[in-house]
Parts: C-alpha cells; structure tokens; sequence
C-alpha cells in the first residue's frame, strides 16, 4: 500500500503540473479546431462526409496524442534533473521504479483524458453531421437509416481504443529513454524512430505479403 501510495502521489503531481503547462492547452485547442473544422466539408456525399469526418477525427487524435506523449515524457526526468527537484523527490522515502511508474502513470492519465476529451468531440461533430443530413436527405426512411448507422460506426469506439493503447506505449518507449538520456532532443529523436518503425513495419509486411502472391501467381 506505501508503493502505492507514492506512485499516486507522483502520478497526481505530475498530471497537474502537465495540465498547468500551456503547451498542452494548446495542442488539445488545435485539435479540437480540427475535429470541428471537418463538419464543413460538405461537397462529398453523406458515405465519403462521415468517412472523412471520422479518418480526420482519428489522425487528429493520434497526431495531438503523440506530440503530447513526446513532449511531456521528453520533460518528465530531464525536466526534474535540470530543475535539480529530482534531488529532493529521492532523498524522501521513494524509490526509483516508483518515481518512474508515478511519472509514467501520471502522463498516461494526461493522455486518457485527451483521447477521452477528443473522442467526445469527434461524436459530437458526427451526432451534429447526423442531424444536418437527416434533415436535408432523410425524407426517405431507407437513407435516414444508413446515415444513423454511418454516425453510429460501433467501429470508431475500438479505434480510438486502439490509439489510446499505441499512445501509451509510445508513453513508455519515450519515459524509458527519458531515464537514460538527459537531452530532450535525443528523447523525442529516439521516441520518433521507435514510432516509425513501428509504422513502417506493417507497411513493410503487407509489401511483403503482395510480392509472395504476386511471385506464387506467376
């Protein structure tokens, strides 16, 4: 329960501290100004508005949600050793381990609560786009219907899931190059290699998997 107790209270602290800083304030304002933006694209049919609406909603997510996860873990332990506070939250009963869980716990809670902030805002643009095009084009009841069912894709809520999962393991590839480095710009460089391998990577596979056909084909 002592473990616990401190890695709350470590979490907890740097969470406010996180909020306090106006960096993040204004990368959740950029992407919410995005997320919102999307409603005016109206030059597409009903299928290809909420399409758009939900792939913008979702890179929105992963783009504000991963400068957050590099900024905040890039200033998490380099951030303390400079201030030398570090120093003063190790002389106390703390471990090491605790001190990183409560500083990694804390940043993952900052970024559930922007996956959950932004999540509401892209269902509130896609309930409002409902309500534009069932007024518009729901005269027939076979149209209204596929509208409803195009705003409520159950799929949207497993994506977002699954971006806030890929945040927080970006999240903690990045705190644990954090504990190794004490240069910011090597923490986020570092961070970024790791997150675009991995990207390249199920590219790279499904290259793979088209050229074994193609060669099988042949």
């Amino acid at each position: 329960m002592g473990s616990l107790r401190r890695i709350s209270a470590v979490a907890s602290n740097t969470f406010l501290e996180a909020v306090r800083q106006k960096v993040f304030a204004v990368l959740l304002v950029f992407g919410l100004v995005l997320i919102y933006g999307a409603n005016y694209f109206t030059e597409f049919s009903f299928q290809e508005q909420f399409k758009f609406l939900k792939d913008l909603g979702y890179a929105a997510i992963s783009l504000t949600g991963l400068l957050v996860g590099l900024l905040g873990a890039s200033q998490l332990i380099p951030g303390e050793i400079e201030r030398r506070t570090i120093l003063t939250a190790l002389c106390r009963p703390l471990r090491r381990w605790e001190f990183i869980a409560g500083k990694y716990l804390g940043l993952a809670v900052l970024l559930g609560v922007m996956v959950g902030v932004m999540s509401l805002a892209v269902g509130g643009v896609l309930g409002w786009k409902e309500t534009q095009l069932v007024a518009r084009e729901g005269s027939d009841p076979a149209v209204a219907a596929a509208i409803q069912q195009e705003a409520r894709d159950p799929r949207l809520l497993q994506a977002v899931l699954l971006v806030g999962v890929k945040l927080a393991v970006v999240a903690a590839v990045a705190v644990f190059f954090s504990t190794v480095a004490t240069s910011t710009t090597f923490v986020i460089a570092m961070t970024l290699m790791v997150y675009l391998i991995g990207h390249l990577q199920s590219v790279a596979r499904e290259q793979w998997l088209e050229s074994g056909e193609v060669v099988h084909a042949g």
